[in-house]
C-alpha cells in the first residue's frame, strides 16, 4: 500500500509538471506571425444594360495613386443608353489604369488594378506591365500568317460587248423583228448595241429615224381636306 501511494504521488507530480509546458507549447503554436499575401483586384467593365457589349471610359474620377474606399465612384462609363458612375467594391489604392479615357473596353475586361496597400502597387504595376507585354506576342502570329500568305489574284473584269457593225448578221429580239417588219427596215443593216451584239428595238427605231417617246414622270395623287356642307348631313331619301 505504502508503494502504490508513493507511485501515484509521483505520477501525480510529472503530470503537474507537464501540463504548464503543454499550455506554452500551445501558447507558441498559436502565436506564430500570419503572413498576409499581397492582394491586388481588378474593377471590371461593368454590364450597365441587358444589351451592352462595351463601354467607353468617359473619365476617370480617381487618378493613379489615389486612396478609395468602398462605394466611391472611381469611373464614369458610356453605356449604349446612358452615362452612369461606377463604384468600387473593395477599399485599397488605384494603383493601375489600364483603359484610360477615351477608349473603350468589352464587357467584363479589367480597366483598373487596385492594391490593398502601398506595398503592393509595385506588384500591381509589373502584373499590368506583363499584362500589356503579353498582347503584342499573341497578335504577332496573326501578322506573320498574314505576311506569309499571298494576296488571291484579282478576277479578270468582263469586258463590255462589243456592237455587231452593219452588213453583219445580228440576233434580234421578237420586239426588233415586229418592228423591223412594220418599218421596212433590213436588219442586216442595223447595228446592235444589246448585250453580245443583239439588236433591240431601239436600234430599229434609230435606224427608221423614229424619235423615241419621251418618258412620263407618273405624279403621287395628291389629297386635300375639305370641308362637308351642312346640308350633307341633314340629306334624307325616302323610298317607296
Amino acid at each position: 500500500p505504502l508503494a502504490f501511494s508513493a507511485s501515484a504521488s509521483a505520477l501525480s507530480a510529472r503530470l503537474r509538471l507537464a501540463a504548464p509546458a503543454a499550455s506554452c507549447a500551445a501558447t507558441t503554436r498559436r502565436r506564430r506571425p500570419v503572413v498576409v499575401r499581397a492582394k491586388i483586384r481588378e474593377i471590371f467593365m461593368p454590364a450597365l444594360s441587358s444589351t451592352m457589349t462595351e463601354g467607353k471610359i468617359v473619365s476617370w474620377a480617381a487618378a493613379e495613386g489615389d486612396r478609395v474606399a468602398k462605394g466611391d465612384a472611381v469611373v464614369v462609363v458610356e453605356s449604349d443608353k446612358a452615362d452612369m458612375d461606377v463604384e468600387t467594391f473593395y477599399d485599397g489604392i488605384v494603383a493601375v489604369v489600364l483603359v484610360p479615357a477615351g477608349e473603350s473596353a468589352p464587357v467584363g475586361a479589367p480597366i483598373a488594378l487596385l492594391a490593398e496597400s502601398e506595398e503592393d502597387v509595385a506588384l500591381a504595376v509589373a502584373q499590368a506591365q506583363a499584362l500589356s507585354s503579353g498582347q503584342p506576342q499573341q497578335e504577332a502570329p496573326a501578322l506573320s500568317d498574314a505576311a506569309a500568305s499571298p494576296p488571291p489574284p484579282a478576277a479578270p473584269v468582263a469586258a463590255a460587248p462589243a456592237p455587231v457593225a452593219a452588213g453583219t448578221k445580228g440576233v434580234a429580239t421578237p420586239q426588233a423583228k415586229k418592228l423591223a417588219k412594220q418599218h421596212r427596215v433590213d436588219l442586216a443593216k442595223v447595228t446592235g448595241t444589246g448585250q453580245f451584239g443583239r439588236i433591240t428595238p431601239a436600234d430599229v427605231e434609230a435606224a427608221a429615224g423614229i424619235q423615241p417617246k419621251p418618258k412620263l414622270c407618273r405624279r403621287r395623287p395628291c389629297f386635300r381636306r375639305c370641308p362637308v356642307p351642312r346640308w350633307f348631313h341633314s340629306l334624307r331619301c325616302r323610298l317607296q
